[in-house]
């Protein structure tokens, strides 16, 4: 961002929010220029043992102890899902890795993957504006039996849409200064929303959702998985919301590292799915709060 954007935008918050919002301008612009310093920050998931990394989108490391697991933390490579694919899927190491994924930022990237199973295409809900955690489910299942190849499953829950809560709209809302529409994390941050506590609640019940389909994977798929994040995700600290690539903010960047262990207890069987739909990938990125 140039510093004219960022004076636009804080003159914004200013303007909407009162001189109480200072600190967190303040804040805002020190995580906004440390973005500007080069750094290979973070721990590449390629540099540890595993048979199945399951990726939960946007989760942070206390939000996973609160609700699920103490468990040891890892700081991620990147801030977003784009920077987290780029620094993670260009690895040597993914060439013998099938990548089954719910994101559609991966059409925007390179990859080094033996394979993508890219669920985003037949298992995208248009009503909920993302992919639901059962179609991931399945498709992991599939591909823990068909193969023995290492595997990284990647859901797009906690990140909004809320799927799982009612207490919030969390998808794109255009408000009427005839501006593009902003994201849930970006209203908060120019105070046309105030439900803060509200939203941080939404997000936990995101995770309490995908949760669930990841213990029926544990239960259906054989090996050593880890559970973890490509990012996190700032809930207000350091004058932040959301996240944002190339910083490095704790909420946005340190995740969890939750090693279990998978036994296939067939007791679950996926049914046939979908065929292939044709949607546009820049509509489900918008879904999910990128413009």
């Amino acid at each position: 961002m140039s510093l004219r954007a960022f004076l636009e935008k804080s003159k914004i918050r200013y303007r909407n929010l009162g001189p109480s919002v200072i600190p967190s301008i303040i804040g805002d612009f020190v995580m906004s220029a440390s973005s500007r310093i080069p750094t290979n920050f973070g721990t590449n998931i390629f540099d540890k043992d595993w048979d199945i990394c399951v990726v939960l989108d946007a989760c942070r490391h206390d939000m996973y102890c609160d609700i699920v697991n103490s468990c040891p933390s890892i700081w991620s490579v990147g801030g977003t899902s784009n920077e987290w694919i780029r620094k993670t899927l260009t690895q040597p190491e993914a060439e013998e890795t099938i990548y089954v994924t719910a994101n559609p930022w991966i059409t925007k990237n390179e990859s080094n993957c033996y394979e993508i199973r890219r669920v985003f295409d037949w298992g995208w809900d248009d009503d909920l504006g993302t992919v639901p955690p059962r179609p991931v489910t399945d498709e992991a299942i599939r591909v823990g039996r068909e193969t023995d190849r290492q595997m990284i499953v990647h859901y797009m829950q906690p990140h909004s849409p809320f799927i799982f809560s009612d207490l919030v709209d969390g998808s794109i809302v255009a408000y009427n200064s005839g501006r593009t529409g902003r994201s849930i994390w970006d209203q908060l941050l120019f105070g046309e929303r105030t439900d803060g506590n509200a939203v941080r609640e939404a997000f936990m019940q995101n995770l309490h959702g995908v949760i669930s389909d990841i213990e029926l994977l544990l239960k259906n798929i054989d090996g050593d998985v880890v559970i973890t994040a490509d990012h996190g995700n700032a809930l207000g600290e350091w004058g932040t919301w959301g996240h944002k690539e190339g910083f490095v903010h704790p909420g946005m960047r340190r995740v969890p590292w939750d090693e279990r262990t998978g036994v296939d207890t067939e007791s679950y069987a996926p049914p046939d799915r979908d065929e292939t739909t044709d949607r546009d990938i820049n509509d489900q990125l918008e879904a999910l709060g990128y413009r």
